[in-house]
């Protein structure tokens, strides 16, 4: 394996509020080897377009309106220069798949929403190719091509190798999400495929989320229910099973500030590790610390022989480091 690896992950851009986006030339300067967007890399239902006039669009209308959304963060000159440079990977979550705290299991078992989630599914598969362009990133097809009657299928799980010894798993926390996040997260299909995707023990493996591990006391207090692992809590624990027996750093997005945690299910065995990182562009009014010098939250997860090093990084810089021995992971 090429030491170190580096891999940047972030979440939440609003490109209607923010066209330009200096969190990314942040990221370009620390010189990554992957990318990954952990979800709301577009805001459908923020800056002029609330949750309640989303779900009041016909589907063809939301069709539109979400093909724009992702048209403006793939116009941020920021963001072009980066993905240009350095192959990136997307996860969605609820605000670039529907609305807020959208379940799609529970949406797709009404009739009314059918034409919306194929449209959804047509838009994030054509901004997954436009990232994945060369020379790129690519532009979102125009729209008038894009045919919702037959759209893929969804993104679901995703096992990509990065080096020797390391590999990230791609998740999709909306498709299948059912019970209001209660019932389902991933689902037993998709949670038996990333079982199978970490087989190798000694592998690090890095798992994409688009939601954090457990609740905080914030998020305890939030209205947001539904909205973590532990909200779900055979699949919370499936997951924490798994981490005892491999090497694995979840990295989140979602709740607008950067955290660090372990998690294990008894004293002595081997921790999951969570990074997150989530505000990579958002006013300060929507961040959780309301701190409008600490903006353009961003991590980079640097892999060496022995340890893991995760930084976490707001505009003043460098906020936190961590550092995760291999031998933790034994």
């Amino acid at each position: 394996m090429p030491t170190p690896l580096k891999i940047a992950f972030t979440s939440c851009a609003e490109a209607t509020q923010f066209p330009s986006q200096p969190v990314w030339t942040r990221i370009a300067d620390a010189s990554p080897d992957r990318l990954v967007l952990l979800g709301d890399a577009a805001y459908y239902d923020v800056h002029g377009a609330d949750t309640a006039s989303v779900k009041a669009m016909s589907a063809e209308q939301f069709g539109r309106h979400a093909h724009r959304r992702l048209q403006q963060q793939l116009d941020c000159p920021e963001f072009r220069a980066l993905v240009a440079k350095v192959p990136t990977s997307a996860i969605w979550d609820d605000h670039d798949f529907l609305w807020n705290n959208a379940c799609g299991a529970d949406l797709a078992a009404d009739p009314q929403w059918r034409d919306h989630l194929a449209y959804s599914r047509c838009l994030f598969h054509a901004f997954r190719a436009a990232l994945a362009a060369s020379p790129g990133p690519g532009r979102m097809p125009l729209f008038e091509t894009i045919d919702h009657t037959r759209p893929p299928p969804a993104p679901g799980y995703q096992r990509v190798p990065l080096a020797d010894g390391v590999v990230l798993h791609l998740t999709d926390g909306r498709s299948f999400k059912a019970g209001n996040g209660h019932k389902a997260l991933l689902g037993q299909p998709q949670m038996a495929a990333l079982i199978a995707g970490c087989a190798e023990p000694q592998a690090i493996h890095i798992v994409a989320s688009g939601v954090v591990f457990e609740r905080d006391t914030w998020l305890a207090n939030s209205a947001d229910q539904g909205e973590t692992w532990a909200d779900c809590r055979p699949e919370h624990d499936q997951l924490l099973a798994l981490a005892a027996q491999r090497r694995l750093l979840l990295l989140s997005g979602d709740i607008h500030r950067n955290t660090f945690r372990r998690y294990q299910r008894y004293a002595g065995e081997t921790c999951l590790f969570e990074a997150t990182a989530s505000g990579a562009a958002l006013p300060a009014w929507m961040m959780t610390s309301r701190n409008p010098t600490t903006l353009h939250h961003w991590g980079l997860a640097t892999v060496h022989d022995d340890h893991v090093e995760v930084g976490l990084y707001h505009s003043g810089g460098l906020a936190e480091r961590h550092t995760i021995p291999r031998d933790d992971w034994q």
